[in-house]
């Protein structure tokens, strides 16, 4: 089944979470207002609106910092050492010798892309599905196949040379924005109602929306950024030299919409109604 590049999002359907997934994570929405949201699923912990999220934490395995390669079998079974372009499936042996066990399409939607240094390198395809993986004890690699989503494949052969890396969708598995001053994993967005824990919903992302504000008054028409004191809240960037502005200079999140012209500072540990401006 195809969707389109941006659905069409009605107020209600932005405030009602589901059990069920409607369609795959990451897809964009669009209200007739022009507010923009992506598709997500919830992590283990539920949501509550008005609260700035961040996707979980990549972890090591399977990732950079642990890869990937070709596995033996599977190039045993296709008589080959290296995988010809169009292949829309791999198997890949972990490395590490850790003990690992992966769930089946836990990548799903997420990502797979040719991580090493040869001239295969940067070629990146979405993920449909993934068998289960388990190395079994410490000091064995774990082995796990993935299928393409439909219109990816392999633009160039692969070989036993390459390195390979994968990761969940960003949009599985979100959060409540913790108060590190040194984030870890990217900020989303913002949902507009309260979500059970694994339930799918839209999570705003560019446009107007009431985000609540960390116990210090944010003057108006201030850039704002993930607070370091309360979790899932923001804080205004005041100057140059404010030092939680400094921190998060790279990650700024959107502006307040209301002036400071009208008057006192916006109010502390409330919901302000700011213009977020983290995807579009």
């Amino acid at each position: 089944m195809s969707f389109p590049f941006t659905v069409p999002l009605t107020a209600k359907e932005v405030i009602t979470p589901t059990s069920t997934q409607r369609c795959p994570l990451g897809t964009r929405g669009a209200t007739a207002d022009g507010r923009i949201y992506h598709y997500a699923k919830a992590g283990e912990t539920a949501l509550t609106k008005g609260l700035l999220c961040t996707s979980l934490v990549p972890a090591n395995s399977w990732s950079n910092a642990t890869y990937a390669y070709l596995s033996t079998p599977f190039l045993t079974a296709i008589g080959s050492t290296s995988v010809p372009v169009t292949s829309r499936t791999l198997q890949f042996s972990s490395t590490g010798g850790a003990t690992l066990t992966i769930a089946k399409d836990y990548f799903k939607d997420g990502w797979v892309w040719v991580s090493g240094t040869s001239t295969a390198a940067g070629q990146q395809m979405q993920i449909k599905t993934n068998t289960v993986a388990s190395s079994g004890s410490s000091g064995s690699s774990a082995e796990v196949s993935v299928t393409f989503a439909d219109g990816h494949y392999l633009a160039e052969v692969v070989s036993t040379a390459d390195w390979f890396s994968m990761v969940k969708n960003e949009y599985d598995g979100v959060i409540i924005a913790t108060t590190t001053t040194a984030p870890t994993a990217k900020f989303l967005g913002v949902p507009n109602c309260k979500v059970t824990a694994s339930y799918y919903f839209w999570i705003q992302t560019w446009g107007p929306c009431p985000v609540k504000a960390e116990a210090a008054a944010i003057s108006g028409n201030k850039l704002i950024v993930s607070s370091t004191s309360v979790a899932g809240t923001i804080a205004g960037i005041t100057a140059s030299t404010d030092q939680e502005g400094t921190l998060h200079l790279a990650v700024p999140l959107g502006q307040t919409i209301s002036s400071s012209a009208q008057g006192t500072a916006l109010i502390a540990s409330h919901n302000i109604l700011v213009h977020l401006t983290i995807d579009p």
